[in-house]
Protein backbone atom coordinates (compact mmCIF):
# COMPACT_ATOMS: atom_id res chain seq x y z
CA UNK A 1 0.00 0.00 0.00
CA UNK A 2 2.98 2.85 0.65
CA UNK A 3 4.29 1.63 -2.19
CA UNK A 4 0.90 2.30 -4.45
CA UNK A 5 1.01 5.48 -2.50
CA UNK A 6 4.20 7.12 -3.37
CA UNK A 7 4.31 6.18 -7.08
CA UNK A 8 1.21 8.36 -6.80
CA UNK A 9 2.50 11.26 -4.71
CA UNK A 10 4.15 12.91 -7.61
CA UNK A 11 0.60 13.69 -9.28
CA UNK A 12 -1.24 13.59 -6.56
CA UNK A 13 0.13 15.87 -3.64
CA UNK A 14 -2.90 14.31 -1.28
CA UNK A 15 -1.10 11.07 -1.48
CA UNK A 16 1.99 12.44 -0.33
CA UNK A 17 3.48 10.36 2.48
CA UNK A 18 3.85 12.37 5.87
CA UNK A 19 7.58 12.81 6.35
CA UNK A 20 8.67 10.86 9.85
CA UNK A 21 10.41 13.30 12.39
CA UNK A 22 13.03 11.30 14.66
CA UNK A 23 12.07 11.51 17.84
CA UNK A 24 15.10 12.94 18.86
CA UNK A 25 14.51 15.71 16.63
CA UNK A 26 11.19 16.41 17.47
CA UNK A 27 11.29 19.18 20.33
CA UNK A 28 13.96 20.79 17.86
CA UNK A 29 11.67 20.80 15.10
CA UNK A 30 8.51 22.84 17.18
CA UNK A 31 11.18 25.04 18.55
CA UNK A 32 12.20 25.94 14.73
CA UNK A 33 8.45 27.11 14.62
CA UNK A 34 8.32 29.41 17.32
CA UNK A 35 12.17 30.37 16.45
CA UNK A 36 12.50 29.92 12.55
CA UNK A 37 16.48 31.34 13.00
CA UNK A 38 16.99 28.97 15.82
CA UNK A 39 20.45 27.60 15.10
CA UNK A 40 20.98 24.17 13.18
CA UNK A 41 23.69 23.08 16.62
CA UNK A 42 20.60 23.19 18.94
CA UNK A 43 19.68 19.70 17.24
CA UNK A 44 22.76 18.17 19.09
CA UNK A 45 20.88 18.85 22.45
CA UNK A 46 17.52 16.78 22.39
CA UNK A 47 17.44 16.98 26.09
CA UNK A 48 17.75 21.03 26.27
CA UNK A 49 15.03 21.16 23.88
CA UNK A 50 12.71 19.25 25.30
CA UNK A 51 13.39 21.43 28.66
CA UNK A 52 13.03 24.25 26.56
CA UNK A 53 9.37 23.21 24.94
CA UNK A 54 8.00 21.25 27.53
CA UNK A 55 8.35 24.05 29.96
CA UNK A 56 7.13 26.67 27.26
CA UNK A 57 10.27 28.78 28.21
CA UNK A 58 11.29 29.13 24.71
CA UNK A 59 7.90 31.66 23.70
CA UNK A 60 8.87 33.79 26.72
CA UNK A 61 12.40 33.74 25.51
CA UNK A 62 11.71 34.50 21.88
CA UNK A 63 8.83 37.02 22.95
CA UNK A 64 11.56 38.89 24.57
CA UNK A 65 13.86 38.93 21.38
CA UNK A 66 11.52 39.82 19.42
CA UNK A 67 10.09 42.43 20.69
CA UNK A 68 13.21 43.55 22.08
CA UNK A 69 14.72 43.98 18.18
CA UNK A 70 12.16 46.49 17.54
CA UNK A 71 13.49 48.90 20.08
CA UNK A 72 16.34 51.07 18.25
CA UNK A 73 17.52 51.34 22.26
CA UNK A 74 19.05 48.79 24.96
CA UNK A 75 16.10 48.63 27.64
CA UNK A 76 17.31 45.01 28.75
CA UNK A 77 20.40 43.26 28.83
CA UNK A 78 21.54 42.29 25.25
CA UNK A 79 21.56 39.03 25.91
CA UNK A 80 18.01 38.58 26.38
CA UNK A 81 18.13 39.32 22.06
CA UNK A 82 20.40 35.95 21.45
CA UNK A 83 18.11 33.69 23.06
CA UNK A 84 20.57 31.25 23.68
CA UNK A 85 24.68 31.50 23.63
CA UNK A 86 27.31 28.43 22.95
CA UNK A 87 29.98 27.78 24.93
CA UNK A 88 33.05 29.35 23.33
CA UNK A 89 34.92 26.49 25.46
CA UNK A 90 33.42 23.11 24.94
CA UNK A 91 30.05 24.36 22.14
CA UNK A 92 27.56 23.72 25.14
CA UNK A 93 23.93 25.59 25.14
CA UNK A 94 23.61 28.39 27.81
CA UNK A 95 20.61 30.28 29.46
CA UNK A 96 20.69 33.49 30.50
CA UNK A 97 19.87 33.11 34.15
CA UNK A 98 19.70 35.58 37.02
CA UNK A 99 22.01 38.12 34.74
CA UNK A 100 24.45 35.74 33.73
CA UNK A 101 25.03 32.81 30.92
CA UNK A 102 24.75 29.46 32.75
CA UNK A 103 25.93 26.09 30.92
CA UNK A 104 23.05 23.57 30.61
CA UNK A 105 25.12 20.86 32.15
CA UNK A 106 24.55 23.04 35.79
CA UNK A 107 21.36 24.24 34.75
CA UNK A 108 20.48 20.63 34.89
CA UNK A 109 21.60 19.84 37.76
CA UNK A 110 20.08 22.73 39.79
CA UNK A 111 16.31 22.45 37.95
CA UNK A 112 14.00 20.52 36.48
CA UNK A 113 10.46 21.20 34.54
CA UNK A 114 7.30 19.73 36.65
CA UNK A 115 5.01 18.19 34.04
CA UNK A 116 2.02 18.65 35.98
CA UNK A 117 2.24 22.01 36.86
CA UNK A 118 4.54 22.82 33.26
CA UNK A 119 6.75 24.95 35.48
CA UNK A 120 10.49 25.10 36.14
CA UNK A 121 11.09 24.31 39.76
CA UNK A 122 14.71 23.82 41.68
CA UNK A 123 15.28 19.90 42.04
CA UNK A 124 16.05 20.22 46.10
CA UNK A 125 13.08 22.35 46.82
CA UNK A 126 9.97 21.90 44.38
CA UNK A 127 8.23 24.56 45.20
CA UNK A 128 10.78 26.74 44.75
CA UNK A 129 9.40 28.38 41.29
CA UNK A 130 11.90 30.04 38.49
CA UNK A 131 10.11 32.27 35.76
CA UNK A 132 12.29 34.12 32.75
CA UNK A 133 11.60 37.99 32.85
CA UNK A 134 13.00 41.51 32.93
CA UNK A 135 12.36 43.91 35.40
CA UNK A 136 13.25 47.01 34.57
CA UNK A 137 13.18 48.43 38.29
CA UNK A 138 15.17 45.62 40.39
CA UNK A 139 17.27 44.62 37.14
CA UNK A 140 16.35 40.99 37.38
CA UNK A 141 17.20 39.79 33.93
CA UNK A 142 16.75 36.23 32.66
CA UNK A 143 15.98 32.83 34.19
CA UNK A 144 15.05 33.86 37.97
CA UNK A 145 13.56 32.78 41.46
CA UNK A 146 10.11 34.11 41.22
CA UNK A 147 6.67 32.82 40.71
CA UNK A 148 4.11 34.47 38.14
CA UNK A 149 1.46 34.27 40.83
CA UNK A 150 0.83 37.57 42.73
CA UNK A 151 3.91 39.18 42.08
CA UNK A 152 3.34 42.76 41.02
CA UNK A 153 6.10 43.95 38.83
CA UNK A 154 7.23 45.47 35.90
CA UNK A 155 8.63 42.82 33.35
CA UNK A 156 9.66 45.44 30.48
CA UNK A 157 10.33 48.97 29.42
CA UNK A 158 9.21 51.47 26.66
CA UNK A 159 11.33 53.71 24.90
CA UNK A 160 10.04 57.63 25.16
CA UNK A 161 9.59 57.19 21.33
CA UNK A 162 7.50 54.31 22.04
CA UNK A 163 5.79 55.90 24.71
CA UNK A 164 5.07 59.08 22.77
CA UNK A 165 4.24 56.82 19.53
CA UNK A 166 1.14 55.92 22.10
CA UNK A 167 0.21 58.91 22.76
CA UNK A 168 1.05 60.36 25.59
CA UNK A 169 1.23 63.50 27.03
CA UNK A 170 2.48 66.32 29.88
CA UNK A 171 -0.85 65.73 31.70
CA UNK A 172 -0.99 61.80 30.55
CA UNK A 173 2.33 60.73 30.58
CA UNK A 174 1.12 56.81 31.29
CA UNK A 175 -0.81 54.50 29.73
CA UNK A 176 -3.51 51.78 29.77
CA UNK A 177 -4.14 49.38 27.38
CA UNK A 178 -6.28 46.64 27.09
CA UNK A 179 -6.05 43.74 24.91
CA UNK A 180 -8.68 40.97 23.43
CA UNK A 181 -7.34 37.50 21.32
CA UNK A 182 -9.27 35.09 19.59
CA UNK A 183 -7.60 31.20 20.52
CA UNK A 184 -10.55 29.36 19.02
CA UNK A 185 -12.93 29.50 16.20
CA UNK A 186 -15.35 31.31 17.71
CA UNK A 187 -14.68 35.07 16.68
CA UNK A 188 -15.28 37.00 20.11
CA UNK A 189 -14.70 34.07 22.37
CA UNK A 190 -11.65 35.50 23.45
CA UNK A 191 -9.33 36.02 26.72
CA UNK A 192 -9.60 39.67 28.09
CA UNK A 193 -6.05 41.03 29.14
CA UNK A 194 -4.57 44.08 30.63
CA UNK A 195 -1.46 46.04 30.60
CA UNK A 196 -0.32 49.26 32.66
CA UNK A 197 2.82 51.44 32.05
CA UNK A 198 4.33 54.37 34.11
CA UNK A 199 5.45 57.66 33.11
CA UNK A 200 8.65 55.48 32.78
CA UNK A 201 8.07 53.15 30.28
CA UNK A 202 8.13 50.45 33.20
CA UNK A 203 5.30 47.72 31.59
CA UNK A 204 3.44 45.93 33.83
CA UNK A 205 1.50 42.71 32.06
CA UNK A 206 -0.99 41.59 35.05
CA UNK A 207 -3.30 38.60 34.47
CA UNK A 208 -6.32 37.02 36.40
CA UNK A 209 -6.29 33.66 36.55
CA UNK A 210 -6.46 30.00 37.71
CA UNK A 211 -2.97 29.04 39.00
CA UNK A 212 -1.41 25.66 38.51
CA UNK A 213 -2.15 24.08 42.31
CA UNK A 214 -6.07 24.18 41.17
CA UNK A 215 -8.00 22.02 39.27
CA UNK A 216 -6.81 22.53 35.44
CA UNK A 217 -8.20 24.93 33.57
CA UNK A 218 -9.77 21.84 30.84
CA UNK A 219 -11.13 19.73 33.98
CA UNK A 220 -12.73 22.69 35.45
CA UNK A 221 -16.57 23.06 34.90
CA UNK A 222 -17.40 25.65 32.52
CA UNK A 223 -19.68 28.05 35.02
CA UNK A 224 -17.81 26.36 38.21
CA UNK A 225 -15.95 28.21 40.50
CA UNK A 226 -12.01 28.12 41.59
CA UNK A 227 -9.49 30.07 42.91
CA UNK A 228 -7.38 32.57 41.34
CA UNK A 229 -4.55 34.95 41.86
CA UNK A 230 -2.97 37.91 40.00
CA UNK A 231 -0.39 36.77 37.78
CA UNK A 232 2.84 38.24 35.97
CA UNK A 233 2.97 38.00 33.01
CA UNK A 234 -0.38 37.39 31.49
CA UNK A 235 -0.39 33.72 30.52
CA UNK A 236 -1.82 34.84 27.41
CA UNK A 237 1.07 37.43 26.42
CA UNK A 238 3.38 35.08 24.21
CA UNK A 239 1.14 32.92 22.98
CA UNK A 240 -0.17 31.86 19.66
CA UNK A 241 -3.86 33.65 18.70
CA UNK A 242 -5.74 34.41 15.17
CA UNK A 243 -6.93 37.61 15.92
CA UNK A 244 -5.38 40.43 18.89
CA UNK A 245 -7.03 43.71 19.56
CA UNK A 246 -5.06 46.47 21.26
CA UNK A 247 -7.00 49.43 23.06
CA UNK A 248 -4.71 51.88 24.44
CA UNK A 249 -5.29 55.47 26.69
CA UNK A 250 -3.59 57.79 28.21
CA UNK A 251 -3.20 58.21 31.72
CA UNK A 252 -2.63 60.55 34.36
CA UNK A 253 0.16 59.22 37.13
CA UNK A 254 -2.25 59.14 39.61
CA UNK A 255 -4.60 57.21 37.78
CA UNK A 256 -2.08 54.81 36.69
CA UNK A 257 -1.10 54.39 40.21
CA UNK A 258 -4.84 54.32 40.99
CA UNK A 259 -5.06 51.11 38.96
CA UNK A 260 -1.50 49.58 40.29
CA UNK A 261 -2.97 49.84 43.98
CA UNK A 262 -5.80 47.91 43.29
CA UNK A 263 -4.21 45.79 41.58
CA UNK A 264 -1.67 44.93 44.10
CA UNK A 265 -4.67 44.52 46.69
CA UNK A 266 -5.87 42.05 44.75
CA UNK A 267 -2.95 40.16 44.72
CA UNK A 268 -2.94 40.30 48.84
CA UNK A 269 -6.30 38.57 49.23
CA UNK A 270 -8.20 35.88 48.20
CA UNK A 271 -10.05 35.62 45.02
CA UNK A 272 -12.48 33.67 42.37
CA UNK A 273 -12.85 32.96 39.13
CA UNK A 274 -15.53 31.71 37.52
CA UNK A 275 -15.70 31.91 33.36
CA UNK A 276 -19.13 33.32 33.26
CA UNK A 277 -20.00 35.36 36.36
CA UNK A 278 -16.06 36.72 37.60
CA UNK A 279 -13.53 36.23 34.32
CA UNK A 280 -10.73 38.38 33.03
CA UNK A 281 -13.23 41.00 31.70
CA UNK A 282 -14.73 41.53 34.93
CA UNK A 283 -11.40 42.27 36.04
CA UNK A 284 -10.31 44.12 33.52
CA UNK A 285 -13.38 46.35 33.42
CA UNK A 286 -13.02 46.68 37.34
CA UNK A 287 -9.63 48.15 36.58
CA UNK A 288 -10.08 50.25 33.95
CA UNK A 289 -12.75 51.97 36.14
CA UNK A 290 -10.30 52.29 39.10
CA UNK A 291 -8.06 54.48 36.13
CA UNK A 292 -10.77 56.38 35.63
CA UNK A 293 -12.10 54.80 32.11
CA UNK A 294 -15.79 54.16 31.50
CA UNK A 295 -15.86 50.52 30.48
CA UNK A 296 -18.20 48.61 28.25
CA UNK A 297 -21.31 47.24 29.89
CA UNK A 298 -20.81 43.84 29.68
CA UNK A 299 -23.04 41.70 32.88
CA UNK A 300 -26.40 40.40 30.99
CA UNK A 301 -28.72 37.54 32.36
CA UNK A 302 -26.59 34.34 31.23
CA UNK A 303 -29.22 33.87 28.83
CA UNK A 304 -29.51 37.12 27.11
CA UNK A 305 -25.86 37.15 27.01
CA UNK A 306 -26.21 33.70 25.03
CA UNK A 307 -28.31 34.64 22.60
CA UNK A 308 -26.27 37.83 21.84
CA UNK A 309 -23.80 35.29 20.94
CA UNK A 310 -25.86 33.09 18.30
CA UNK A 311 -26.89 36.38 16.85
CA UNK A 312 -23.70 36.99 16.44
CA UNK A 313 -22.50 33.74 15.16
CA UNK A 314 -25.00 31.42 13.46
CA UNK A 315 -26.42 32.86 10.53
CA UNK A 316 -30.10 33.39 10.13
CA UNK A 317 -31.34 32.21 13.34
CA UNK A 318 -29.19 34.28 15.34
CA UNK A 319 -30.72 37.57 13.61
CA UNK A 320 -34.18 36.29 13.43
CA UNK A 321 -34.70 34.94 16.96
CA UNK A 322 -33.05 38.53 18.13
CA UNK A 323 -35.29 40.55 16.01
CA UNK A 324 -38.66 38.72 17.56
CA UNK A 325 -37.19 39.17 20.67
CA UNK A 326 -36.71 42.80 20.03
CA UNK A 327 -40.09 43.46 18.50
CA UNK A 328 -41.84 41.76 21.56
CA UNK A 329 -39.91 43.67 24.25
CA UNK A 330 -40.33 46.65 22.57
CA UNK A 331 -44.32 45.98 22.53
CA UNK A 332 -44.70 45.47 26.05
CA UNK A 333 -42.41 48.32 26.86
CA UNK A 334 -45.20 50.14 25.10
CA UNK A 335 -47.85 48.32 26.76
CA UNK A 336 -46.63 49.62 30.23
CA UNK A 337 -46.94 52.90 29.47
CA UNK A 338 -50.58 52.64 28.96
CA UNK A 339 -52.73 53.92 31.91
CA UNK A 340 -55.40 51.10 31.11
CA UNK A 341 -52.73 48.68 30.74
CA UNK A 342 -50.07 49.91 32.88
CA UNK A 343 -50.18 47.85 36.20
CA UNK A 344 -51.15 44.43 34.55
CA UNK A 345 -48.18 44.49 31.37
CA UNK A 346 -45.68 45.63 34.69
CA UNK A 347 -46.64 42.60 36.76
CA UNK A 348 -45.58 40.52 33.34
CA UNK A 349 -42.66 42.33 32.66
CA UNK A 350 -41.75 41.62 36.11
CA UNK A 351 -42.46 37.88 35.73
CA UNK A 352 -40.75 37.61 32.78
CA UNK A 353 -37.69 39.00 34.67
CA UNK A 354 -38.25 36.52 37.21
CA UNK A 355 -38.67 33.42 34.70
CA UNK A 356 -35.33 34.38 32.65
CA UNK A 357 -33.52 35.11 36.10
CA UNK A 358 -34.58 31.73 36.74
CA UNK A 359 -33.92 30.10 33.46
CA UNK A 360 -30.59 31.75 33.12
CA UNK A 361 -29.77 29.73 36.59
CA UNK A 362 -30.70 26.44 35.17
CA UNK A 363 -28.59 27.25 32.30
CA UNK A 364 -25.36 27.75 34.77
CA UNK A 365 -26.12 24.91 36.78
CA UNK A 366 -26.56 22.66 33.33
CA UNK A 367 -23.06 23.89 33.01
CA UNK A 368 -21.28 23.15 36.24
CA UNK A 369 -22.60 26.04 38.35
CA UNK A 370 -22.98 23.95 41.73
CA UNK A 371 -19.77 22.71 41.01
CA UNK A 372 -16.01 23.63 41.52
CA UNK A 373 -12.86 24.02 44.32
CA UNK A 374 -13.80 24.07 48.08
CA UNK A 375 -13.22 27.41 49.39
CA UNK A 376 -10.33 28.38 51.27
CA UNK A 377 -12.19 31.62 52.52
CA UNK A 378 -15.15 32.07 54.55
CA UNK A 379 -16.40 35.10 52.57
CA UNK A 380 -19.15 34.58 50.26
CA UNK A 381 -20.35 37.57 48.08
CA UNK A 382 -21.03 36.98 44.60
CA UNK A 383 -22.76 40.89 44.02
CA UNK A 384 -19.59 42.10 42.43
CA UNK A 385 -20.43 45.25 41.03
CA UNK A 386 -17.81 47.25 42.63
CA UNK A 387 -15.07 44.43 42.58
CA UNK A 388 -13.66 41.17 42.49
CA UNK A 389 -15.12 39.02 45.11
CA UNK A 390 -14.80 35.83 46.84
CA UNK A 391 -17.40 33.13 47.01
CA UNK A 392 -18.09 29.88 47.43
CA UNK A 393 -20.44 28.17 44.39
CA UNK A 394 -22.78 30.15 42.36
CA UNK A 395 -25.72 27.85 43.65
CA UNK A 396 -26.21 26.23 46.46
CA UNK A 397 -29.38 26.61 47.86
CA UNK A 398 -33.06 26.21 45.95
CA UNK A 399 -33.93 29.55 46.82
CA UNK A 400 -30.69 30.94 44.89
CA UNK A 401 -32.33 30.05 41.48
CA UNK A 402 -34.12 33.64 41.88
CA UNK A 403 -30.87 35.48 42.95
CA UNK A 404 -30.72 37.80 40.29
CA UNK A 405 -26.98 38.78 40.74
CA UNK A 406 -26.22 35.12 40.74
CA UNK A 407 -27.71 34.75 36.86
CA UNK A 408 -25.38 37.46 35.70
CA UNK A 409 -22.51 36.51 33.31
CA UNK A 410 -19.95 38.73 32.10
CA UNK A 411 -20.11 38.97 28.38
CA UNK A 412 -16.32 39.15 26.77
CA UNK A 413 -18.37 39.66 23.16
CA UNK A 414 -19.63 42.90 24.50
CA UNK A 415 -16.21 43.73 25.28
CA UNK A 416 -14.94 42.93 22.02
CA UNK A 417 -18.01 44.83 20.07
CA UNK A 418 -16.95 47.97 22.10
CA UNK A 419 -13.46 47.72 21.47
CA UNK A 420 -14.17 47.46 17.52
CA UNK A 421 -16.89 49.93 17.67
CA UNK A 422 -17.27 52.68 20.44
CA UNK A 423 -12.70 51.99 20.66
CA UNK A 424 -12.16 51.62 16.97
CA UNK A 425 -9.78 54.67 16.51
CA UNK A 426 -7.94 53.58 19.76
CA UNK A 427 -8.10 49.77 18.66
CA UNK A 428 -4.73 48.19 16.67
CA UNK A 429 -5.93 45.01 15.41
CA UNK A 430 -2.81 42.92 14.74
CA UNK A 431 -2.41 39.25 12.98
CA UNK A 432 0.24 36.60 14.47
CA UNK A 433 3.96 37.59 14.01
CA UNK A 434 5.68 35.15 16.46
CA UNK A 435 5.69 35.55 20.47
CA UNK A 436 5.99 39.16 21.19
CA UNK A 437 4.36 42.01 23.57
CA UNK A 438 2.17 43.67 21.08
CA UNK A 439 2.32 46.57 22.34
CA UNK A 440 3.67 48.96 19.59
CA UNK A 441 3.41 47.75 15.96
CA UNK A 442 4.70 44.43 15.45
CA UNK A 443 8.08 43.13 13.79
CA UNK A 444 7.12 40.94 10.79
CA UNK A 445 8.62 37.38 11.44
CA UNK A 446 10.06 34.96 9.12
CA UNK A 447 7.49 31.66 9.57
CA UNK A 448 8.24 28.05 7.87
Amino acid sequence: MVFIINKLSPCFPCFKTKKNTPKEDLFFEKIRKIWPTVPDQLKEHADFCEFLYTSRLIFTMVGYKNSLDQQDEETAPSEMRKVIHFSEVDGQPCLWKEGRWVHWDDIKEQLICDPSRKEIVSRDDLQTVWNYYYNPESGESGLCPSSRYNNVRPVYLLTQKEMTALGITRENPCLLQVFTSNNSMIPKLSHVGLRIINQNGYVYSLGFETPNTETPFPQQKITGSYDAVISSLDYDEFSNFKTRRVTTFARSEKQFQSALDKITEYSQRDLRFNRAHQNCATYTTDIMRSAGIEPPSIAAPALSALEEWVNDTIPYVGPTLHGTGWVIKRIFLFGAELPFLGHGVRAIIFLAKKINTLFSALFLILLGAREGSEPKAEENEVDNRNGLTYFDRLYTKWNDLFDDKRCVAHSVKRFVDWQLEEQRDRTLTYGYAGPQFYITKPIEIQTV
